[in-house]
């Protein structure tokens, strides 16, 4: 599949890293813990929303929580399931390292706190591909909403339109979009929301080895 572009701006959560069944695991341990009961819309703060998302949702669910110390204990649930389990998405690095060769500029915007996003890029020795890294968590709007992207675009030198963003949140197609940008979603078995994507993205992939 051939696509052109100058610059690419990558998730990671589910998109370069197979990571959506173990923030899920982490968030249904978290309830059974503390004997609360979660829903759909937890889960999808948890896996698409930004950090203060997730922190609402918990409030949500636990009004008396320790806030703080409560994200501390996922955080670091969450760094111990990656340290154990967590792969890359099948095809990934490959892509990276073309993309690299080929002198695409990349940027990585994330809704991972930033303490696990920075033990997931030395853990899988990710930094040398990304020229530069972005947090939701530093804006104050979410995916939904063209902020991060085009900051992305900026932070990288290329103008948005030349830009595609690879990406598995369903919500970000319209943050996307309205940055001017191009939108390849990257199906995950763990999500609910891949014939969406598939509907509304400008490129669908199963895998990036199909970018190979």
């Amino acid at each position: 599949m051939q696509m052109d572009f100058r610059g690419a701006i990558f998730d990671l959560d589910g998109t370069i890293i197979d990571s959506i069944s173990l923030w899920e695991k982490v968030a249904l341990d978290w309830a059974r813990k503390n004997h609360v009961t979660i829903d759909e819309e937890f889960f999808d703060a948890a896996k698409y929303g930004k950090l203060s998302d997730l922190r609402d949702q918990m409030l949500k669910a636990f009004p008396s929580l320790d806030l703080k110390k409560a994200e501390r204990e996922v955080k670091m649930k969450l760094i111990t399931q990656y340290m154990f389990f967590l792969k890359l998405k099948e095809g990934a690095r490959e892509y990276l390292e073309k993309l690299k060769s080929e002198g695409i500029s990349i940027a990585l915007a994330t809704s991972s706190p930033k303490m696990v996003c920075d033990f997931v890029i030395k853990q899988k020795r990710l930094s040398r591909y990304f020229d530069k890294v972005l947090l939701t968590d530093s804006f104050s709007r979410g995916k939904e909403f063209p902020d991060i992207f085009l900051k992305a675009a900026e932070s990288i030198g290329v103008n948005p339109s030349d830009c595609i963003v690879f990406e598995d949140n369903y919500k970000a197609i319209a943050g996307v979009h309205a940055a001017g940008m191009r939108f390849c979603a990257i199906y995950d078995a763990h999500s609910r929301y891949n014939k969406f994507l598939k509907e509304n993205a400008d490129v669908f992939i199963y895998s990036f080895r199909e970018l190979l």
